[in-house]
C-alpha cells in the first residue's frame, strides 16, 4: 500500500503544475498566484534559492531603469512586519494604513514612533484590501476612503474608522490598487495595477479623466520614445506630482499628472538590501508631519522609513 501510495503521488506531482513542492515552482508566478502564495506563506518544498528566482522572475516583468536613489534617508521607525500594506496615508495627525490578504485586510491607526497600531479594524474576509488615503469633505470633515483589490468595492470611514458608506467602480483593468488625493481639484487619482491612473470626482465619485504614464527617453537617433510604466501600485500626492510604487520593483516614479510623463524616478534598491524572504515588496507612501518629508515601507516589512526626495542634479522640484 505504501508503495502505491508513492507511485500515486509522484504521478500526481509530474502532471500537476500546481501541485506543491512539484519542480514547477520556479516558473513565473501570476499575480493571482503570487497573492495567494504570499497569504499561504510559500509554496511549500521551496527552498531559499527557489524563493529568490521566483520573485526575481517576477521582477523581471516590468524593470524600468531607475535614475539614481536621489533622496536622504532621515530616521529609521519600527513597522508592523505581519502588515501586507497596501495603503499608508496621513491626515489629522494621523498615520493610517490599508492592510492586504484574503482574511487577513485591515484599517488602523498607526503610531509611526513605534509601529503599533492604536485602532484598527478588520475587513470582511471576502475582501482583500487595497489603497487608501485621507481627505477632506466640503464642509471640512476628515475621511479615509479605501479601494479593494477584485471586488470593485470601496469603503468611506471616519477617521475613528467607523464605515459611513460603500460605493462600486470600475477600473480598465476592473481591479483596486493604489489610490491618494488631490486638494487643489478635488479629484482621487486611482491606480489598477496598469499603466493608466484615473481622476474621480470627489463627492461623485466618477471618473472624470484618463491618463497613460509613461517613461520616455531619447534614442541615439534622437527620437522620442514613450514606454509605459505598467503595474503601478499605492499613490500619494506630493508637491502637485502623483508619486507611485512600481509592484515588484524598488523604486518610486513621480508623475505629471497632467501630462502622465515620469518625472523623475527614484532608485530605493538599497533601503532596506538585507531583506527577509518573509518580507514582501516595495509599497507604502505617505506625507508626513514635515512638509518636504515622506513614510515609505513596504508589505510585511519590520522598518519604516522617514525620507526626503532630492531633485536631479541641474534640476528643480
Amino acid at each position: 500500500i505504501a508503495a502505491a501510495l508513492l507511485i500515486l503521488v509522484s504521478a500526481v506531482s509530474s502532471s500537476n503544475p500546481s501541485f506543491r513542492g512539484g519542480s514547477t515552482t520556479n516558473r513565473f508566478l501570476s499575480q493571482d498566484e503570487h497573492q495567494g502564495n504570499v497569504e499561504q506563506g510559500a509554496v511549500d518544498g521551496d527552498d531559499d534559492e527557489q524563493k529568490r528566482t521566483r520573485k526575481n522572475e517576477e521582477k523581471k516583468e516590468n524593470t524600468v531603469l531607475a535614475e539614481g536613489d536621489h533622496y536622504q534617508v532621515l530616521e529609521i521607525l519600527p513597522h508592523d512586519p505581519r502588515a501586507f500594506t497596501q495603503g499608508l496615508t496621513y491626515g489629522n495627525d494621523t498615520l493610517f494604513e490599508s492592510t492586504g490578504l484574503f482574511g487577513k485586510s485591515t484599517v488602523r491607526v498607526v503610531d509611526p514612533a513605534t509601529g503599533h497600531h492604536k485602532n484598527l479594524k478588520s475587513m470582511d474576509r471576502k475582501l482583500f484590501g487595497e489603497g487608501m488615503t485621507y481627505y477632506q469633505t466640503e464642509e471640512g470633515e476628515g475621511r479615509l476612503i479605501q479601494i479593494t483589490w477584485k471586488s470593485r468595492q470601496g469603503f468611506i470611514y471616519d477617521t475613528e474608522l467607523n464605515q459611513l458608506e460603500t460605493f462600486a467602480y470600475k477600473t480598465y483593468t476592473s481591479e483596486g490598487w493604489g489610490i491618494t488625493y488631490d486638494e487643489t481639484n478635488k479629484e482621487f487619482v486611482v491606480s489598477d495595477g496598469s499603466a493608466w491612473l484615473f481622476f474621480w470626482d470627489r463627492d461623485t465619485l466618477q471618473e472624470k479623466r484618463r491618463i497613460q504614464v509613461a517613461r520616455k527617453h531619447v534614442n541615439d537617433n534622437n527620437v522620442t520614445l514613450s514606454r509605459p510604466v505598467n503595474q503601478l501600485n499605492e499613490l500619494e500626492w506630493f508637491k502637485g506630482t502623483v508619486l507611485a510604487n512600481v509592484w515588484y520593483q524598488d523604486i518610486l516614479v513621480r508623475i505629471d499628472p497632467t501630462t502622465g510623463v515620469v518625472i523623475q524616478e527614484y532608485d530605493f534598491s538599497t533601503l532596506y538590501k538585507e531583506r527577509s524572504l518573509h518580507a514582501d515588496c516595495f509599497n507604502g507612501i505617505s506625507v508626513t508631519d514635515v512638509h518636504d518629508e515622506l513614510w515609505v515601507t513596504g508589505k510585511l516589512w519590520p522598518n519604516m522609513y522617514r525620507i526626503k526626495l532630492l531633485p536631479k542634479e541641474g534640476s528643480e522640484w
